[in-house]
């Protein structure tokens, strides 16, 4: 399973510079069910925040018109958001804008000498499409898996005390 981690996270187009979503699917790896080959389960669990990068998802605001992205003034130059949210920009006179030759909204304000700063681009869904990739890089990996499992399973026979075997199967 750390090599499916390993493997997917060389792989993907997902921005990883702090090695966050790394650390979150290392933690998340759990192996269960080593009684038989039948019961043996391989899993990793993660935060719903990852999910959306492997499964895809269409994201549209739930309480509002729309939903807010940080962009350009509204964000440090790392790419966090400067504030949690647009209304915390109130404060400093921001307001709708509206592009007229694209016709896209924007939270703006206007800067000491005038000039219109950007803030969040408003927008009404979002789709996010499946990049990183953990399903596949596990199916690709199954028969090297299955052999590790094997391995695992004998090893696990083989310490079996063989006359309580017996009495077992009897």
């Amino acid at each position: 399973m750390v090599q499916v981690v390993d493997e997917t996270i060389r792989a993907t187009r997902l921005k990883d510079e702090k090695g966050e979503v790394y650390k979150q699917l290392m933690r998340g790896i759990k192996v269960t069910g080593r009684a038989s080959l039948k019961s043996l389960v391989g899993r990793i669990d993660v935060n719903p925040w990852i999910r959306p990068h492997e499964f895809g998802a269409e994201i549209e605001p739930k309480n509002a018109q729309w939903l807010t992205i940080p962009f350009g003034y509204g964000v440090h130059p790392d790419g966090r958001p400067k504030f949690r949210s647009a209304n915390a920009w109130r404060r400093y006179g921001s307001f709708i804008y509206t592009d007229r030759s694209t016709d896209k909204k924007y939270v703006a304000y206007r800067g000491a000498n005038g000039d219109l700063r950007i803030l969040y681009v408003l927008v009404d869904h979002v789709t996010i499409k499946p990049r990183l990739g953990l399903l596949r890089r596990a199916d690709a990996l199954l028969p090297q898996l299955m052999s590790v499992w094997g391995e695992i399973y004998l090893q696990e026979y083989m310490r079996l005390d063989p006359i309580k075997l017996w009495n077992r199967i009897r």
